[in-house]
């Protein structure tokens, strides 16, 4: 089992890579315990991109890891995007909680959070101080998903 996390950019977006096989609840907690120890050195909360691409996830415990993964991500995230899972933990993580942002890959996840930052910084600049609500995140996510097809 392998965790790493790394700056990817200059801008602040951080990656959490995983090469591992969760099988049972033994191999969950080794993962967990490997994440904390990653994310350890932050002294800030950060954008975090998850890669679950070299996940193996036993299905059983599917619904259990995206648990674990959004308590201990989630926290330590300004904004986490997750990518590449398959259609079983994809099908896990919208099932263990709702509003999970789950991309196909790395380069739509790095779209949605630069359309993200963009607005926030005309709102900064403009003086608004909105908040987008989620409707209105979700909507921007598929224009977003529909442009590049």
């Amino acid at each position: 089992m392998h965790v790493r996390l790394s700056k990817d950019r200059e801008d602040g977006v951080w990656t959490l890579y995983t090469q591992a096989s969760i099988l049972d609840a033994a191999d969950l907690v080794e993962w967990r315990e490997r994440i904390v120890v990653a994310l350890e050195p932050l002294d800030q909360r950060i954008d975090l991109l998850l890669d679950l691409s070299g996940l193996t996830l036993h299905p059983g415990i599917a619904s259990l890891f995206a648990l674990v993964a959004s308590d201990e991500l989630a926290p330590r995230a300004k904004q986490l995007f997750h990518y590449g899972a398959s259609p079983g933990t994809a099908a896990a993580f919208r099932l263990a909680y709702s509003y999970v942002r789950l991309y196909e890959n790395r380069e739509e996840a790095l779209d949605v959070l630069d359309a993200i930052r963009r607005d926030r910084l005309l709102l900064r600049r403009s003086g608004t101080m909105l908040s987008p609500s989620a409707s209105d995140r979700q909507m921007l996510e598929v224009s977003i998903r529909e442009k590049k097809r």
